[in-house]
């Protein structure tokens, strides 16, 4: 396959800064402000990176081999995912 990742289909990143931004939004509402400086910014980001549920992050990434054949079965055409 020619340059699969730069389809959103097999780029599992897409997947994790979606997670990301989510949990990162979430964070921010739960504080009820958004950071006033950039080491406020920094620390916050940090926060939610550890946070990060890692064991479905790389579940994204194993389950690359069953999308990209998945894909291929249907001939190119949309999947599921």
């Amino acid at each position: 396959m020619d340059w699969p990742s730069y389809s959103l289909d097999f780029n599992p990143i897409e997947n994790f800064w979606l997670l990301f931004k989510t949990n990162y939004r979430k964070a921010v509402w739960e504080r009820r402000r958004i950071p006033g400086s950039e080491k406020e910014l920094i620390g916050l980001a940090q926060k939610v990176w550890e946070a990060l549920p890692w064991e479905r992050i790389y579940g994204f990434i194993d389950r690359m081999p069953r999308r990209v054949a998945n894909c291929l079965k249907r001939g190119g055409g949309p999947t599921r995912w």
